[in-house]
């Protein structure tokens, strides 16, 4: 039997609670289909798909430091530093590039969940940046007009 579709028929057809040690703290910004494996279906489709074992610890070093990024800027970093990374690296994941050169976010996002930082500094600091015309922002967008700019309050220049 294929591996795969044991993954499948498991996620398919299990009624049984997620383990709440199995849960990661995440809030997704678009709908999004999550799939739980438990540990015997991920060895067997490991165990058939090696390269699949690589992808996935790539994918957790990649996690681990975006995360050591983020505690790291969580003290060295300002406001206005850290809500620029975040935008830039949603730009980066879902930007769509304009005819203007600018790039659309179009994503529910929450003012506190930018940077860190309480709803009132997040939302001071893109007013700032929608003021110098970094940023233009409406009801659940937010276009990147000045990509330079934006990579400069990154560096903090």
């Amino acid at each position: 039997m294929n591996p795969l579709s044991k993954v499948v028929a498991c996620s398919e057809t299990s009624t049984a609670p997620v383990p709440s040690s199995m849960i990661s703290n995440s809030w997704a910004i678009e709908t999004t289909c999550a799939l739980y494996l438990p540990v015997e279906a991920l060895a067997e489709v490991v165990d058939a798909y090696p390269q699949l074992a690589l992808a996935i610890m790539r994918m957790q070093q990649d996690q681990l430091v975006r995360s050591r990024e983020r505690e790291t800027a969580q003290t060295t970093s300002t406001v206005e530093q850290r809500v620029a990374a975040a935008l830039q690296h949603l730009d980066a994941k879902l930007g769509q590039i304009r005819q203007d050169g600018s790039s659309l976010l179009q994503v529910r996002l929450r003012r506190d969940d930018v940077a860190g930082t309480t709803v009132e500094s997040a939302s001071r600091a893109m007013a700032r940046m929608k003021k110098t015309g970094v940023i233009d922002s409406g009801r659940e967008w937010i276009a990147i007009t000045n990509h330079q700019a934006l990579a400069d309050l990154v560096a903090g220049l």
